[in-house]
Formats: structure tokens, sequence, C-alpha cells
């Protein structure tokens, strides 16, 4: 079997960043938690999905699917995998439960503020 990378369309590095980002992002608007080491996390994600998909046949197989199936698989089991790093932030509820079965993380949509001038 080859590569992730040599089998599917997927960039796993990019999904890493993506998740991490996202994580990063969410952590330093809802808490009081800061996420460093970055690069780390990135290269371990990118190691874990490399190691699973030599690994495990049936989950190679699943990333294997049609591009956007296997892709959002992979996005999938990074946020898993991330959540392992914080077990005590999900713990104690600062990162949300579904994070770690897979889901992004709520996004508040920002609405900008017009202010209207007054003429007299």
């Amino acid at each position: 079997m080859n590569s992730l990378y040599e089998d599917t369309p997927i960039i796993p590095d990019v999904i890493a960043e993506s998740v991490v980002r996202e994580l990063a992002y969410y952590l330093r608007r809802h808490t009081n938690a800061i996420m460093i080491r970055q690069e780390e996390l990135i290269a371990f994600l990118v190691d874990k999905a490399e190691r699973q998909y030599q690994v495990n046949k049936r989950w190679g197989k699943k990333v294997r699917r049609n591009p956007p199936w296997g892709r959002d698989w992979l996005y999938c089991f990074m946020r898993h995998w991330l959540t392992g790093k914080f077990i005590p932030l999900l713990r104690s509820g600062e990162i949300p439960a579904s994070f770690a079965n897979g889901a992004p993380l709520p996004v508040e949509i920002a609405t900008p503020t017009v202010e209207r001038v007054r003429t007299l």
C-alpha cells in the first residue's frame, strides 16, 4: 500500500492545519486557554493519519472513497485525535464534546454593526 498522499487527492497537512487553527481560534474566543505548539500538533495529526492509513486497511478504504467523503472522514478523525491532546479542556466543558466526535466547533456569525450618522 502506498502513502495517503499517493493514493488520494487529499492533502493531510492542509486538513491538519485547518483543524488545529479551528481549535486555536475557538479557544482564543471562548476560553482563557491558549493553544501553543501548533506546528507540533499539525505534525502529530499528519503522522497519525499516515500511520492509520498504513495499518488499518478498512480505515484507509474509507479515506479513499469519493474525495469529498474521504476528506470529511479525515477531518472528523483529526478533530477526534486532536481532542485527545486536550482532555482536561474537554472534561471542563471548554471544548464541546461534539468536537471529540468529529463535529466542527460552533461558529459565531459576526454581524457588522453599522453606526448611523445623524444629520441635523
